[in-house]
């Protein structure tokens, strides 16, 4: 019982690390990471991001 207790102890204090991480993630940045590391290889079936991390570039001025 005292085994399984500290399970869940363990498993709700990791569901709550990444859930602040994730509330401190910058889509901008991971799609920039995600497409310099992808460069050169050719997407596979389900690997495409979602469409709300997808970052639309912005036009340089100049």
């Amino acid at each position: 019982m005292r085994r399984r207790l500290t399970d869940k102890a363990s498993a709700l204090r990791t569901e709550e690390y990444f859930a602040a991480r994730a509330r401190r993630a910058n889509p901008a940045k991971i799609a920039r990471i995600l497409k310099r590391v992808g460069k050169g290889n050719a997407a596979v079936a389900g690997d495409e991001l979602p469409a709300e991390l997808v970052v639309k570039r912005r036009k340089r001025s100049g």
